[in-house]
């Protein structure tokens, strides 16, 4: 009995070692956790100040606070504000009103320049244009003269993916407008698979007459008259529409008109 009695107090003995030895490393962590805490908030606070530029009050860690060597400039009055009203119509008809800087039709672009040798090799007709300028199609672009009918007989020329087809790719189209003003007065139709393209030298202005009717200048997604889609919505694409104005302010703005 006595044998056991003394292998528990030693036991006990050694276990509070063990807990005085566990408590002595965790304080020593503790405190060296502290200072490299304390230290690192310290080298913040020092190159802070030090990249801040700031000088008007000098900091010292184990100091005071002392005053500036000089007075801030005092800020003058505040500078008179002018409210002045602006016509934006009429100042966006200015703007394109100057737009154009060469003659109707007359072009430096290299596309329009170029010899077109194109096809559609899966077009039925083997004579079938694929680059069409819209002038070629009696279109004037004098900003004048209606050139709804010219732009649509441009793009619609051949056998073409209009209403009534869902899709095609054997009937592409390329249609270069040279620079001018072409007054419109119904909806410009972008067929499947055309690309409607305007100088870039010189920006050609595709104007909406006062008396437009339709809901969009270009319209890539036509409808006949009971409502129905002339393409199919999740197949209606390969179409390009580049370097154009579009000048809506002969408009009333209320009808809606994109």
């Amino acid at each position: 009995m006595d044998t056991f009695r003394r292998r528990r107090s030693y036991s006990d003995a050694e276990e509070s070692d063990v807990s005085s030895s566990q408590s002595k490393i965790i304080n020593t962590r503790v405190r060296i956790y502290t200072i490299l805490t304390i230290g690192t908030i310290l080298c913040y606070m020092y190159y802070g100040y030090q990249s801040s530029g700031f000088r008007g009050y000098q900091y010292k860690i184990f100091g005071t606070i002392k005053a500036p060597n000089a007075e801030f400039p005092v800020a003058g009055p505040a500078p008179h504000t002018t409210v002045v009203e602006v016509d934006v119509t009429k100042t966006i008809s200015t703007v394109f009103e100057a737009a154009p800087t060469s003659m109707p039709g007359k072009t430096n672009f290299w596309l329009a320049n170029m010899e077109h040798k194109g096809v559609a090799p899966y077009h039925s007709d083997k004579k079938y244009q694929v680059f069409r300028n819209v002038f070629d199609f009696g279109a004037k672009g004098d900003g004048i003269t209606d050139d709804t009918a010219a732009i649509n007989a441009a793009i619609t020329a051949g056998e073409r993916c209009g209403e009534g087809c869902d899709s095609s790719t054997i009937s592409p189209a390329l249609v270069f407008f040279p620079p001018g003003k072409y007054l419109v007065s119904a909806p410009i139709v972008a067929l499947y698979y055309t690309q409607l393209v305007g100088d870039p030298l010189d920006l050609p202005i595709l104007l909406a007459s006062k008396n437009f009717n339709g809901w969009a200048v270009v319209d890539t997604d036509p409808y006949d008259p009971p409502g129905r889609n002339w393409y199919i919505n999740q197949n209606n694409f390969f179409r390009a529409i580049r370097n154009f104005v579009i000048d809506l302010t002969l408009m009333d703005p209320s009808s809606g008109v994109g």
